[in-house]
């Protein structure tokens, strides 16, 4: 511990990804912790399954894979892609089942990559002239 304590604790692997780390008084959930496996193998197979659940744009797919073939992720790297993840539609949808207060933050995503992903990029931009 911080103060340098030691104390008994129980790791849970349970469903594909999630672990849990039970102290006597606290549980901690962590989700898609199979992304940060050192086997190359097994973040291959992590990436394919959350891509699966959440797809991202296949640029951004191929990206994570290629990054993944190296080495394991950093923390700023794993903590990115989750931030990718949440963002896509399937999971903004899901998280707007959850009884809660609505408003214009919640049900319009300000991220542009949200909209790539739900109708795929922009073919051409068009530019506009101010007179």
């Amino acid at each position: 511990m911080g103060d340098g304590s030691k104390r008994d604790v129980k790791l849970q692997y349970a469903s594909p990804g999630t672990v849990t780390i039970t102290f006597a008084d606290a549980n901690f959930t962590f989700t898609e912790a199979d992304l940060l496996t050192s086997a190359n193998a097994g973040r291959k197979r992590a990436l394919k399954r959350v891509f699966s659940q959440s797809p991202l744009t296949g640029d951004e797919e191929q990206h994570w894979f290629d990054r993944a073939e190296k080495n394991a992720l950093s923390a700023p790297e794993y903590t990115d892609l989750l931030e990718q993840l949440r963002g896509t539609p399937e999971n903004v949808a899901g998280s707007l089942t959850a009884p809660q207060t609505l408003n214009a933050e919640k049900l319009v995503p300000r991220d542009l990559s949200y909209y790539v992903r739900l109708v795929g990029p922009i073919q051409a931009q068009p530019s506009f002239r101010i007179l």
